[in-house]
């Protein structure tokens, strides 16, 4: 890490949506032509990208994250976030996000359309997770 940043560091954790967003992409070229099965037989990445977010918890924020951090609003219909504006670092006290920063502090959030906040952390694992178990 460079000097300034933290673990919660809201651009990095920009980056790693970005990422676990393209391999959604990545892996669909790579696997469509000779299993189309293993995409969940959808016919784009796009597609495919629907198809995760339908069965993979986290993945539509992750998308949400990086398209928002792209396009600054976001109008699709699916997407759970407003804008790039509803990504941003919270301070937690002692008790809230349990397991995730213990004492409180501060961690990377997203305030959803319905009033909820989801904690980047979660659901950034979850989506990492899942691409680790697919490609290893």
């Amino acid at each position: 890490m460079r000097n300034g940043e933290t673990p919660h560091d809201l651009r990095l954790a920009k980056i790693l949506a970005a990422e676990l967003n393209n391999i959604a992409e990545h892996y669909w070229k790579l696997v469509y032509p000779i299993s189309p099965g293993k995409v969940g037989s959808t016919k784009t990445p796009t597609e495919y990208r629907d198809h995760l977010a339908a069965i993979l918890p986290g993945f539509g924020l992750i998308r949400d994250v990086a398209d928002s951090h792209k396009h600054l609003f976001l109008d699709r219909t699916s997407a759970k976030v407003k804008s790039d504006n509803d990504i941003t670092v919270e301070t937690i006290g002692f008790g809230q996000g349990y397991g995730l920063c213990y004492g409180g502090g501060e961690i990377v959030a997203a305030r959803l359309k319905n009033g909820e906040t989801a904690y980047f952390d979660v659901f950034a694992e979850r989506v990492y997770q899942y691409w680790k178990a697919l490609v290893t």
